[in-house]
């Protein structure tokens, strides 16, 4: 399949994810499955959905014993917070903000 437009890239990216969660090589079906919500463009319960099946294969990635998640008060909200942690000697502090529009699993 070759991509000409926006509109081609949502079904691309779900297939290319099914076969590699086939190969439970999920790291990558995880990484198509976000570039298949994030292009697209015709309906926002498939976009809820694809983004949950994304949100799936991202934890089937990464153990969740090292992904410790917080709510910290801001204001009248609470942020999300993600802390993983080290699997070697600690060496300090790293901290990411990817903007307004990611999320905390990007």
């Amino acid at each position: 399949m070759i991509i000409k437009d926006y509109q081609d890239v949502t079904p691309l990216m779900k297939k290319l994810a099914g076969k590699a969660e086939n190969q439970k090589n999920y790291k990558r079906a995880s990484v198509f499955m976000r570039l298949a919500g994030f292009f697209c463009f015709t309906s926002e319960n498939e976009k809820q959905a694809l983004y949950k099946k994304y949100i799936d294969l991202y934890y089937k990635t990464y153990s969740s014993d090292a992904i410790i998640k917080h709510k910290i008060q801001y204001e009248k909200s609470k942020l999300p917070v993600m802390e993983i942690k080290s699997i070697g000697p600690e060496k300090g502090t790293l901290v990411v903000h990817g903007g307004g529009d990611t999320f905390m699993e990007e």
